[in-house]
């Protein structure tokens, strides 16, 4: 079987992303080799350590913008790799993930058990995920600004990320059409405050969007995306 390498896509001279699996996982650097993440990829890849490594890149930070199983899944080998990488997303989801019980209520886990062995695999104690207070919603990484948006309704401190450059990642929030085009019942932690977070990025202001489920947007293409992931949800939820 043919070993496909990884590639990174550019968006700006700093932000760019690569995909892994059914996610993008972009990043914006802070020097010419040092970076930081958006999320961390829906399944472990080796292509993602390998093409770290083949361009001597280090990742210094990840900044979920939710702790979902499916967004934290090379945490623990980046962790591995850099032993000095912080983790940061929004308190209510490091808060989330700090008991088996915890995750029962916010997450949806349905037994303590099942929580306990999805806590062990991926939330670990020896991976500390920094809470962010949303009263203050930035982090900052050798003086540059990661701004983040609250956009909850997904999952219970669901937050969108804006790069030093401008762009802005926005996780689960919505989905891709290609997605939405194929979706049955997405997860959502709260419908309201889901549908309410989709009318707030319809209000957002920037040139262009990372979905996580998967693809790039421009702002020009943003409404008709929302609206679309506004009536779908209605659809699926039967919410008049």
């Amino acid at each position: 079987m043919r070993h496909y390498k990884m590639k990174w896509h550019e968006l700006t001279e700093k932000t760019g992303y690569v995909s892994i699996g059914n996610a993008f996982v972009p990043g914006y650097f802070l020097t010419e080799n040092e970076l930081v993440l958006i999320d961390s990829g829906p399944i472990p890849s080796k292509r993602l350590m390998e093409l770290l490594d083949e361009r001597h890149w280090r990742v210094r930070a990840v900044i979920h913008t939710h702790v979902h199983i499916d967004h934290v899944a090379n945490d623990l080998l980046l962790l591995e790799k850099f032993p000095d990488i912080l983790f940061y997303t929004s308190k209510d989801e490091a808060d989330a993930i700090a008991s088996p019980e915890d995750m029962m209520r916010s997450m949806g886990f349905d037994t303590a058990a099942h929580a306990k062995e999805a806590q062990a695999v991926y939330y670990p104690e020896k991976l500390h995920i920094i809470g962010v207070d949303m009263k203050r919603p930035e982090i900052m990484i050798d003086e540059e600004i990661f701004e983040l948006i609250s956009l909850e309704g997904h999952s219970v401190g669901h937050v969108g990320v804006v790069t030093p450059d401008g762009i802005c990642c926005l996780g689960d929030a919505i989905v891709s059409e290609d997605v939405l085009n194929v979706s049955k019942l997405p997860y959502m932690a709260n419908v309201q405050k889901s549908l309410a977070s989709m009318e707030k990025v319809r209000s957002l202001n920037y040139e262009i969007y990372v979905v996580a489920h998967q693809s790039v947007e421009k702002k020009a293409l943003m409404d008709k995306i929302v609206t679309d992931n506004i009536a779908k949800e209605h659809q699926l939820s039967r919410i008049a």
